[in-house]
């Protein structure tokens, strides 16, 4: 951060020339706020209500019949993150994702391949679940994230990613 930009400056100045992954982390922490701010209203009203409108719009529904009438969760899911430290860690792993996606691709293939590898890991979630016999919802960039890493490996496969800084690994065997 520059010393002579303010922080709404600075938000405002990533947002305008920062990288895809850049916007994608302040959607997903909008989206982040948003369920804070809903679950707070929830707990303070008591009605659960505003809980259940949160889950309906915001999460993938595995329930082939709660799917079917809300099968825009394959989107809104895939930016919905209901506890802190799953929010800290996918937002951690998109900006080195981001970061690594942005030395190949534009940020406009990034985009689509965020939202391509939500989407079919949200057809796997539902599969996954119709074979398991279980019902869940879903919330969470991994699929996303994991496709832009995917994305990479097949792009570059014997590229060397040091993890946590120590440890060199081939990012085909992450």
């Amino acid at each position: 951060m520059s010393n002579d930009r303010t922080l709404s400056e600075e938000i405002k100045y990533q947002l305008r020339f920062g990288g895809m992954h850049i916007r994608l982390i302040f959607a997903n922490s909008l989206v982040f706020i948003l369920m804070i701010l809903l679950d707070l209203a929830t707990r303070t009203t008591g009605n659960m209500w505003i809980n259940i409108v949160r889950i309906k719009i915001f999460a993938l529904q595995t329930n082939l019949g709660d799917f079917i009438y809300a099968p825009y969760g394959l989107i809104t899911s895939i930016f919905t993150h209901f506890g802190f430290m799953h929010f800290l860690f996918n937002m951690l792993f998109l900006y080195f994702a981001g970061s690594l996606f942005r030395q190949f691709f534009s940020d406009r293939r990034m985009l689509h391949v965020y939202i391509v590898g939500g989407i079919f890991g949200g057809f796997c979630e539902l599969i996954a679940h119709q074979i398991s016999g279980m019902d869940a919802i879903v919330v969470g960039a991994s699929g996303s994230i994991m496709a832009l890493f995917i994305a990479i490996a097949f792009y570059r496969p014997n590229i060397t990613i040091n993890l946590f800084g120590l440890l060199p690994v081939k990012i085909y065997v992450i």
